[in-house]
């Protein structure tokens, strides 16, 4: 019984994965692009020494308009309670009523992650977001809880918040929805949300990843995606 569900679930990520453009988040037509918010896996961390390539792909919408693109990350373990990584991603978005039209959002961090039980993780970031409206500096943090993952299956959730310390606000866009003809800029603010997927082991060093993100800013409409990739640990 077991080994059908997870046949069947498996299936159902691969899929997903080959019929949707999934991205793991796609930035609110007035919301500035938030630092990497991805998670890939549940509350574990990189054995010491080892390292894990990760890449997915993706796509994203909210009330104004949605967006497709790439996530990529490399994680370092530093012992048997820390890892730290590089988290990077590239999203291009669209808005439909042309508010601001598109953009090329670019964004990357350095992450560390400590796993404080086989089910409860913490983790903090410092990064960058990029796009033609405004150059974004920030920190994260974050909590994962999930099954323990010696398992083949497992489910994981987790809380995030992305709080800015340097916008640079570069372009006023013109709303042409609600008010048409009014100037705006990307407010600063902070963003909060969450993460829920699944990983399966494909492969004693191979894992593949199901995940779905929720989240909004303070002051503005927020996002929802979902996204798949895999990661391979050397």
């Amino acid at each position: 019984m077991k080994s059908n569900t997870v046949n069947m679930l498996f299936r159902f990520t691969l899929i997903n994965s080959l019929f949707l453009a999934l991205a793991l988040f796609s930035s609110c037509s007035t919301m500035m692009a938030p630092i990497p918010l991805a998670t890939l896996g549940g509350p574990s961390v990189i054995d010491s020494g080892r390292v894990q390539v990760q890449g997915a792909v993706g796509a994203g919408t909210d009330i104004f308009g949605d967006g497709s693109g790439y996530y990529g990350a490399l994680k370092i373990g530093l012992g048997k309670k820390f890892d730290i990584g590089t988290e990077n991603y590239f999203i291009r978005t669209t808005d439909p009523r042309d508010t601001y039209g598109t953009l090329n959002n670019f964004g990357s961090k350095i992450n560390i992650r400590y796993q404080v039980f086989k089910v409860l993780r913490l983790e903090a970031g410092v990064g960058m977001a990029i796009n033609d409206m405004a150059d974004v500096y920030g920190s994260d943090f974050g909590v994962t809880i999930g099954s323990n993952e010696k398992r083949r299956l497992n489910i994981y959730f987790t809380i995030k918040g992305f709080y800015p310390w340097v916008v640079d606000q570069k372009n006023i866009y013109t709303s042409k929805y609600p008010f048409p003809n009014e100037q705006y800029k990307v407010p600063i603010q902070n963003v909060f949300g969450c993460n829920l997927g699944t990983s399966i082991r494909l492969a004693p060093k191979l894992k593949m990843y199901i995940e779905i993100v929720n989240y909004s800013g303070t002051v503005s409409t927020g996002f929802i995606g979902i996204g798949t990739g895999l990661g391979y640990t050397f």
